[in-house]
């Protein structure tokens, strides 16, 4: 009987892995359904500040955080100008082609822009999602978006929940791995951490 019979038969909540230095209690890590092997980058987009998060899933393992960190931009021409927006996104377009290049992802999540808010923030999400959506076009990865409400409620149970409940509760559950070193443990982590495994577990809302 194979890993993988095994897992399907017994249909674990968590994995526990034996590693060179001991036994490790992975209670963090799941087995996404009807998923292939591979690495995930997951955006919590914006002009000036988008979080990321790196994942590398595997139909054994589960779910493991190799990077989070946080893509700062700089303002070289004044907030909210026409000439700022568009310098910001070159630089987004930057650092997201050298994560493509670093990690070679199967998949490409952003969070879905906000309707019916503030003008400038709505502008800030779709500008950023379209280079995001533009990288990934170019390096022939497929890219799919996951709203904030649906992230709240799958994490939460409420769809309204503040991002300090969202990051409590990832933060519960990946635990172990957020002890890991050069690991960034903020909200906007959180955020794009969030959209991952909610996009991961809830697959068929998303095919």
């Amino acid at each position: 009987m194979n890993d993988l019979s095994v897992l399907d038969r017994f249909k674990p909540f968590a994995v526990s892995v034996i590693t060179e230095t001991g036994f490790v209690d992975r209670g963090d890590l799941t087995v996404p359904q009807g998923m292939s092997d591979g690495t995930i980058i997951s955006f919590d987009q914006s002009l000036a500040n988008t979080g990321y998060a790196v994942l590398d899933y595997d139909s054994v393992v589960g779910i493991s955080i190799l990077e989070m960190d946080v893509i700062h931009t700089i303002s070289r021409y004044g907030n909210k100008s026409w000439e700022d927006t568009l310098d910001r996104c070159t630089q987004l377009l930057e650092k997201v082609t050298e994560l493509f290049l670093k990690f070679s992802p199967a998949i490409i999540l952003h969070e879905m822009p906000p309707v019916g808010r503030g003008m400038y923030r709505a502008e800030s999400s779709v500008v950023t999602a379209t280079v995001i959506r533009c990288v990934g076009a170019l390096k022939g990865v497929s890219v799919s978006m996951v709203s904030a409400q649906r992230v709240k409620k799958y994490l939460t149970g409420d769809g309204n929940a503040k991002k300090q409940l969202v990051k409590k509760a990832l933060g519960q559950r990946f635990e172990i791995q957020l002890k890991t070193p050069g690991l960034k443990w903020n909200e906007a982590t959180a955020d794009s951490l969030g959209i991952a495994v909610t996009y991961l577990e809830n697959l068929p809302n998303y095919n």
